[in-house]
Order: C-alpha cells, then structure tokens, then sequence
C-alpha cells in the first residue's frame, strides 16, 4: 500500500511504500521511504503473511531512508516470528546512511543476521 502527499507546489514523494510480493514459499517485503511508529503497523500486517506457509523471508530495506525505536521493534519481531514460525529471514540492509548508522549504535544488524 503506498500513499502520497499532495503540496502547492505539487507531488511529495511519498513517505513510506511497502510491496509484498510472494514467489512460491518465498515472501519478499520491499520497505521505501521512513519506517517509524506511522508506518509500523503497514509492515507488521505484509510481516503476518509469513505464517502462511512461507519458507523464507526476505526484507530489502535498499531503500529504506529513516528508522526510528518502533521500526527496529518490527523488524526484531520479524526475527523472533521467523524462529517461532520455522522460517528463514534474510535483511538486505539499506544504502543510506541514517538507516545503517542506526543499525550499527543498536547493533540491530547482528540480532537479525
């Protein structure tokens, strides 16, 4: 579900995207734009799809530009889901640097490898 803003001055692009795409027993989530509280439950809804009969999971945050305390929180579920659930999770890690600073403070990067 993807959503925009609208300004005088035209069209914003938009602040967050998520695309779920499902390829056999593989669940690929595709994150754009700022994972914060406003945005979480989106990603936690695509995240809920991995119960159903998924064998790997895969979360490209290539471009994923912001990253607050919940977003880590969704992406540390999806973690403790994929153990609970008996699937593989795979984090392709985000090209930007407020994303991979974030990652590297919390040490988020080593709790989902």
């Amino acid at each position: 579900m993807a959503h925009t803003q609208e300004a005088d001055t035209g069209m914003l692009p938009p602040s967050f995207v998520v695309k779920g795409t499902q390829l056999g027993e593989t669940l690929n989530i595709v994150l754009e734009g700022e994972l914060d509280a406003a945005s979480a439950s989106q990603v936690e809804a695509e995240i809920e799809n991995a119960k159903r009969g998924c064998a790997r999971l895969v979360l490209d945050l290539t471009d994923l530009t912001f990253i607050d305390s919940i977003g880590l929180g969704v992406l540390l579920a999806a973690k403790k889901l994929s153990r609970e659930e008996g699937f593989e999770l795979y984090v392709i890690p985000s090209r930007h640097e407020c994303v991979t600073r974030v990652f590297a403070l919390t040490e988020t990067g080593k709790a989902l490898a």
